[in-house]
């Protein structure tokens, strides 16, 4: 990743605590950074971040070559630190400190946290210049280099905070400095890492470290978070929340709705519906907006032009559903539940990620909750593949209509299955980041191209 920045990037931003030397650099200022080599240019500031495949201290020399300037761990880098990550990290808080003291809307949760970004983006650029994480950069790498990408004119700040162990959470409000933060829900997504639903609130709930004013959006009822300073409640069901958007009536592709809330009340709106979380995720951007002032007028304009088809892809003999950007066991019901508004369906489903020792029991319930959906054909991609189908067939779905491809390294064998057996129906794709469904998907949409 390589970006350019607003403004100079200067030495003395970079926290002289972490530095293992005292080096005077010869430049007086940075106006690009990148972590891969790939993408250097001359001037550059790199930074030899490791992960879980590769290290960056292993091209250094590389970086140097090309006439950048090097932040590493080792005696071959132009600026030593005990840790490039976490100097990152600070290089990007002091950053946004020194040039962007503007509001910071900090989103997390188990499920819905990028549709909740992408709509309150889209809903707050009718009075902001917003910046937003673009995609899903939104770990220790992505938000630091969002913050640090931000144009001039930017008036908001929108950031996705994703998490995999306690402590990171944390890492990324620090940096950030949210003036607003919301958590959309408490699921089992890395149940596996933290081990229960009270770990995974704890290490949500660290969205709030960095913030000097606590106030925070929630879900209504959900107990694991109502003790959080500054909490304010979001419901799509209960009027008595603080933030609540009546769903006046729901159709297979738009949603009926009227937002309430101390401050202001809409009129009634009709818009493009996605899927079943949709309008939960609508709740906590109009949420977002509201507690940022914006006036109905402007929310109810917002929503006008508002155009959320983008995950619906439409090709001959089939429509993808695509929510292929994470999956927790909550998360595949709902979008499961969200096939009930198409005629005809299918569903390809993937592996759920970091769940330890409750990986069995979890995919054999989802398994067990496709077969409620009535699906003309279930494809299974992944090495957890026979629990999904075992919960499937006890589900009462028929094994003739489950299709297996074990190997998630071939993502054209699923294609295949797909387009050998679709007949105009509507099929979901859903599945952990890491299985990396959109391959499929392009596979796909070549082949009818």
């Amino acid at each position: 990743m390589r970006i350019k920045t607003a403004y100079p990037i200067t030495m003395d931003l970079i926290n002289e605590d972490i530095l293992e030397d005292n080096i005077t650099c010869s430049r007086a200022s940075i106006s690009h950074i990148s972590t891969d080599t790939r993408e250097l240019c001359a001037q550059d500031l790199y930074f030899a971040l490791s992960g879980s495949r590769f290290d960056g201290e292993d091209f250094i020399t590389d970086a140097t070559y090309r006439g950048a300037l090097s932040v590493g761990r080792s005696e071959g880098a132009s600026i030593r630190v005990r840790d490039p990550g976490q100097t990152l990290l600070e290089l990007a808080h002091r950053y946004k400190r020194a040039f962007f003291q503007k509001p910071t809307v900090a989103i997390t949760g188990s499920v819905g946290k990028t549709t909740v970004k992408d709509l309150t983006a889209s809903i707050l650029s009718k009075k902001y210049k917003v910046h937003a994480t673009k995609g899903n950069l939104n770990n220790e790498i992505g938000l630091p280099m969002t913050i640090l990408s931000a144009a001039a004119d930017t008036d908001a700040m929108i950031l996705e905070m994703g998490m995999n162990h306690r402590g990171e959470i944390r890492r990324l409000s620090l940096c950030a400095e949210p003036s607003l933060s919301v958590i959309t829900c408490i699921g089992t997504a890395h149940i596996g890492n933290l081990g229960s639903r009270d770990a995974i609130a704890e290490a949500k709930s660290e969205i709030l470290d960095g913030m000097v004013q606590k106030s925070v959006l929630i879900p209504h009822g959900e107990e694991l978070l109502t003790n959080l300073p500054g909490a304010r409640t979001v419901s799509t069901t209960d009027p008595s929340a603080d933030h609540f958007l009546e769903i006046i009536s729901k159709g297979r592709d738009t949603v009926t709705v009227r937002y309430f809330s101390e401050r202001i009340k809409t009129d009634v709106i009709c818009l493009p519906s996605p899927g079943v979380h949709f309008p939960t995720c609508l709740a906590f951007a109009i949420s977002v907006a509201d507690s940022m002032d914006l006036s109905r007028e402007d929310i109810e304009s917002a929503l006008g032009d508002l155009n959320y088809g983008g995950r619906l892809i439409v090709l001959p003999q089939l429509t993808i559903l695509n929510d292929c950007y994470n999956a927790s066991c909550e998360s595949v019901r709902s979008a499961l539940g969200s096939l009930s508004y198409y005629g005809k369906r299918s569903a390809l489903l993937g592996n759920m990620l970091e769940l330890g020792e409750f990986t069995a029991d979890m995919h054999l319930d989802i398994g067990r909750a496709a077969a409620e959906c009535r699906l003309e054909y279930l494809y299974l991609i992944g090495e957890f593949s026979e629990y999904i189908k075992e919960g499937a067939v006890l589900g009462g779905m028929s094994p003739d209509r489950i299709l297996i491809n074990a190997d998630s390294s071939r993502p054209d064998i699923s294609a295949e299955q797909i387009i050998s057996t679709a007949n105009g129906e509507t099929i979901l794709f859903k599945a952990s980041r890491g299985m990396h469904l959109e391959t499929v998907i392009n596979i796909i949409k070549d082949y009818f191209d």
